[in-house]
């Protein structure tokens, strides 16, 4: 409780600065006996030097007022105490609630992420393993996925995952990372290698379609044959389709080991239209080739 300003003073036997200005009337205290209170505390506190002070007795009509005046409000002092200790303690509970809630999805988010990283660290290892079947399959000498994964640390960050291929060059040598200078024919082999790992270890591979341009470009005759055999060995093996583009120089080597072949012509520069397409393709079933041929050939304009 804040007491006015005219009790705010204290009882000692020294004389005040007379020079000190003193307030007019007692017009702050809230009630009647306060104000006389207040009179009584200044007269005599502002007695002569000459005079006697005044014994403990001269203070029990103010220390009587002010008590009455605080028992006044006793009753709301005393309700507005408990009121602030349950408000306290509701509080409280709040924000133990609260915290608990938050520990709670803390605990949810770490279970994720891990779930998230396990998930992630699986599939890696199944491009590995294919990858590594790939380059034992191509008779090279081993591959691997070396691999860093970073969960947020916030929830404004996002996952960071950084994988870095890795391969044997010779067969006694160090596995070397793939931008490490090498044969660009042996480059070019292990990053299809590597497309069809991750291809191959999706969970259903079966039917998917795999797109390669300028296939075989760069590479001399046993490194395209080697690249061909690979894709040529995947789809009989996997189930999957690989449609391939590659130059005129290339077609024979290409025509060896694909099921279709669609041959696109320019006729010259002043065409707006390419020659119709040719189409080859190779069926055990003859019967089964002829019977599409009506259906192929419709509606075909001969040049």
């Amino acid at each position: 409780m804040l007491l006015p300003y005219f009790l705010n003073c204290s009882f000692g036997t020294s004389r005040p600065d007379r020079r000190r200005p003193r307030p007019a009337g007692y017009a702050g205290a809230p009630t009647a006996a306060l104000q006389d209170a207040a009179r009584r505390r200044t007269n005599l506190s502002d007695d002569s030097a000459g005079r006697p002070f005044a014994d403990a007795t001269a203070f029990e009509t103010p220390a009587g007022a002010l008590q009455d005046w605080l028992d006044r409000f006793a009753d709301s002092d005393a309700s507005a105490a408990q009121r602030i200790a349950a408000e306290r303690a509701a509080r409280a509970d709040r924000i133990a609630f609260g915290e608990q809630k938050v520990a709670d999805l803390r605990m949810s988010l770490r279970t994720i992420q891990g779930s998230i990283a396990l998930r992630l660290e699986q599939a890696l290892d199944d491009i590995e393993d294919a990858l590594a079947m790939l380059n034992r399959d191509a008779g090279l000498y081993g591959a691997e996925l070396h691999r860093a994964l970073t969960p947020p640390p916030s929830l404004q960050d996002v996952w960071r995952c950084e994988v870095t291929p890795y391969w044997r060059r010779t067969p006694h040598g160090p596995l070397l990372p793939y931008d490490n200078v090498t044969n660009s024919a042996q480059e070019k082999l292990f990053s299809i290698h590597l497309v069809l790992a991750a291809l191959l270890a999706s969970p259903h591979p079966r039917g998917r379609v795999f797109i390669l341009d300028e296939l075989g470009d760069s590479l001399g005759t046993h490194h395209r044959q080697e690249v061909l055999e690979a894709l040529a060995k995947s789809t009989q093996e996997h189930g999957i389709t690989v449609l391939g583009t590659c130059q005129e120089s290339l077609l024979d080597d290409a025509a060896e080991h694909c099921g279709k072949l669609l041959y696109f012509t320019c006729p010259s520069h002043t065409e707006a239209l390419n020659a119709p397409t040719r189409m080859f393709g190779y069926d055990a079933n003859g019967e089964r080739v002829e019977l599409t041929t009506d259906t192929l050939l419709a509606g075909r304009t001969w040049w």
